[in-house]
């Protein structure tokens, strides 16, 4: 599928029957799955697009750019509902929606995540992380809110009581951080080409897979039983979670920013 932009994030629906690419140019491109056909590109936020997100009802999409914006659009009439603007001068690099939909986490480049509240557009909470929030994911129950930032760290904070709960620290700058369905398990993915697996019941690193150049992109498959990691050098490695071993190697021509699974 050609986007015609260099694409710095993809988001399946969570029916599959969509996904969505956002790239440097400003546009989201929304591709039929099954006919592999661009059915619109009717998002323009105006700046790069950094991160774009699904809501849990798939109705709408999150998109954040590099002017510190985060556009809500229906995703059935490609029409903007609304724009949550976090501080000026600031870039979105990592957005999340909660399980039930009701919270969009939004991390910025000033170390800050903001908790907004997508039914009335208004921001609840703020939490500073401290150095640069490159990634945040959610918990499958939504108690847990994990930011992967600049610093080499991964905040776990409780998004209610709006505290940080624990520090993992990874050493190397965090880019990607993704829970396994069951929540047990977090994987981060830095800047130093290792990806740790951490027991969230603990705060314990339980697993170092070494890929080799800096992760931009990992993510669980739905079963829980395959992670991908999405590499600088142009590699997609697939790793048994089970046996902790590699199982295939996906190559292009360039690095893998982004990758994700459909729900299938």
């Amino acid at each position: 599928l050609s986007e015609g932009n260099p694409v710095d994030r993809v988001a399946f629906s969570p029916n599959g029957q969509t996904l969505a690419a956002g790239d440097s140019g400003g546009y989201v491109g929304l591709w039929d799955t099954a006919g592999q056909k661009r059915t619109a590109t009717f998002l323009y936020e105006g700046n790069e697009v950094n991160t774009v997100a699904f809501s849990p009802n798939g109705h709408t999409l999150a998109v954040g750019d590099s002017g510190g914006d985060v556009g809500l659009w229906n995703s059935a009439t490609g029409k903007r509902t609304a724009t949550l603007s976090e501080s000026k001068g600031t870039a979105i690099y990592g957005i999340a929606f909660s399980p039930n939909g009701r919270t969009l986490a939004v991390g910025d480049s000033n170390g800050e995540v903001g908790l907004w509240d997508t039914a009335t557009g208004k921001r609840t909470a703020m939490l500073d992380e401290g150095n640069q929030v490159n990634c945040v994911a959610f918990s499958p129950n939504g108690q847990t809110l994990a930011v992967g930032d600049g610093g080499g760290n991964v905040g776990l904070w409780n998004p209610a009581g709006r505290q940080r709960t624990s520090t993992l620290s990874e050493g190397s700058p965090v880019e990607s951080v993704a829970f396994s369905p069951n929540g047990q398990t977090l994987a981060a993915g830095d800047d130093g080409g290792d990806i740790s697996l951490w027991d969230t019941a603990i705060g314990q690193r339980t697993v170092a897979l070494p890929e080799g150049s800096p992760a931009l992109s990992i993510a669980f498959s739905p079963n829980g039983h395959t992670l991908a990691v999405g590499d600088d050098y142009g590699e997609v490695g697939l790793w048994n979670t089970a046996t902790e071993k590699r199982t295939a190697a996906l190559s292009s021509n360039s690095g893998f920013d982004t990758i994700a699974f459909s729900p299938n």
